[in-house]
């Protein structure tokens, strides 16, 4: 049997009432630093995933920071987040493409320097 969906939805008011260790221990950063990145990163808000679920941008990336941080199973954060298993699914994996589409630059910025796929296999 699946766990029953619940918990808080994850905003930032919910976010900044976290204490900061807590905060910290669940996303790997604190409220303030969350907000700032979000808006950093320029993630749309409202992030609309291919099957309509919308999240605001800070709940986006606090829910992919949540699943990279956790290694148990994405019905864990069903209990803690109030959102169903697919459409954290759908967030965390549609704003993986979208990060990495929008900031390609910066992830292949070193192309034939010291993180080039020649000079890797030569460090091995």
């Amino acid at each position: 049997p699946r766990p029953q969906q619940g918990g808080h939805r994850i905003t930032e008011e919910y976010l900044t009432s976290l204490s900061p260790g807590d905060c910290v221990w669940r996303f790997r950063m604190t409220a303030s630093q969350l907000c700032t990145l979000a808006t950093a990163l320029k993630i749309p808000d409202p992030f609309i995933t291919g099957y309509r679920s919308r999240f605001s941008a800070v709940e986006a990336l606090a829910l992919l920071c949540a699943r990279l941080r956790t290694a148990a199973e994405m019905y864990f954060l069903t209990i803690l987040y109030e959102r169903s298993q697919s459409a954290i699914s759908d967030v965390v994996n549609e704003l993986c493409e979208w990060l990495d589409e929008r900031w390609k630059h910066l992830f292949n910025c070193d192309r034939d320097h010291l993180l080039h796929p020649t000079n890797l296999r030569r460090y091995a």
